[in-house]
């Protein structure tokens, strides 16, 4: 149990533990150490490695592995007119040669950076499906062409942010 001792300024009872603990200090950094953590010392040694990066992000629900001035061929992106700038934020890894950093599911928009260019929207060849029962008679001929766009990709960068 605590004894209660009077404090003589305030005569508001205090337990023994409180009157030994100094205050606070108004800046939390006090007192702190500056080595960094380990993960900002991984993301350090990933921009400082200096080499070309690549970038493993999802579009549309699909994986794509890319590096700067790749071009990709993704399903239709609707109402992004050509010319476009896109930042594409769902990076699931980036790195280089040496070292690469893998996100949980995604790794921070302001650590990886992906951009890329809407270079056109376009058909792809027609594929054709016959649909036919023996013996009878009963062909038909189905085409299809998927829309597509292709990106550009102009920056694969790291921040240590």
């Amino acid at each position: 149990m605590y004894a209660a001792a009077v404090d003589a300024a305030s005569s508001s009872p205090t337990t023994p533990d409180s009157a030994s603990t100094p205050p606070s200090p108004t800046n939390p950094n006090v007192g702190a150490t500056s080595t960094p953590s380990p993960a900002s010392a991984y993301l350090h040694r990933l921009a400082t490695s200096g080499g070309p990066y690549y970038a493993l992000l999802e579009l549309k629900g699909r994986p794509f592995h890319l590096t700067k001035g790749d071009l990709l061929t993704v399903p239709r992106l609707k109402d992004v007119p050509l010319g476009a700038e896109l930042a594409l934020d769902k990076v699931r890894e980036i790195g280089s040669k040496e070292i690469s950093l893998r996100g949980a599911p995604y790794v921070s928009p302001n650590v990886a950076q992906v951009k890329a260019v809407v270079v056109e929207h376009w058909l792809s060849a027609k594929r054709t499906t016959v649909k036919e029962k023996r013996r009878k008679g009963y062909k038909r001929t189905y085409g299809h062409r998927m829309h597509l766009t292709s990106l550009r990709v102009t920056e694969v960068a790291v921040n240590e942010a």
